[in-house]
């Protein structure tokens, strides 16, 4: 898309730099030779007290529409979900963060285990699986409630299976230390 200019004619004191008077003089005799006018007009010009400056000025345009903002792009990006539910997803550098219906899974789980009721907690932590199974802290939920109905190996392999796809994420540091308490335990059932 071409811009159109419009040129600005603007005093410049005495004072000003050689350079910019140089510049002036040229744009000046660029402009009136393409308006048409003869040379004496441009000596004219440059021999005032004050030089003539020449400013391009770009000339209002009607506003150009811009497209509605493309989500998908980053929609597109890794998704993965932190301990407390929160969805982040990855893309192109940076990272947006939600939070929604896996956060509130996430308090009732959390709530469940501090009720110390097994049972319930272990059919929402299986439920949770089913539905989003690439989040990781129902398969913890899980494990803590097969470990305290005495399910310890059946912990243990759902702790390892936990430390194994989060790696070195330290919002999953949890795992690893219940892993340390119930291997002990697991050995000594053995």
């Amino acid at each position: 898309m071409m811009m159109k200019m419009r040129l600005i004619r603007r005093q410049v004191p005495r004072w000003a730099s050689w350079a910019g008077l140089l510049c002036g003089v040229v744009l000046l005799g660029s402009a009136l030779r393409r308006a048409g006018n003869n040379q004496r007009s441009l000596s004219a010009a440059a021999g005032q007290s004050q030089s003539v400056v020449l400013i391009k000025v770009p000339q209002k345009q009607a506003p150009v529409k811009a497209p509605p903002p493309v989500r998908p792009a980053l929609e597109a990006g890794t998704v993965y979900y932190g301990f407390e539910g929160e969805k982040i997803i990855s893309s192109r550098g940076r990272r947006a963060m939600s939070l929604g219906e896996e956060h509130r899974q996430y308090l009732k789980m959390a709530e469940l285990e501090k009720k110390r009721d097994w049972a319930d907690l272990l059919a929402e932590s299986a439920k949770e699986i089913t539905k989003l199974p690439q989040w990781q802290t129902p398969y913890i939920f899980k494990a803590s409630a097969h470990a305290n109905l005495g399910e310890i190996g059946e912990a243990v392999k759902l702790l390892e299976a936990v430390n194994e796809k989060t790696g070195s994420d330290r919002d999953f540091d949890i795992s690893r230390r219940l892993l340390d308490i119930y291997r002990p335990l697991q050995r000594a059932r053995s």
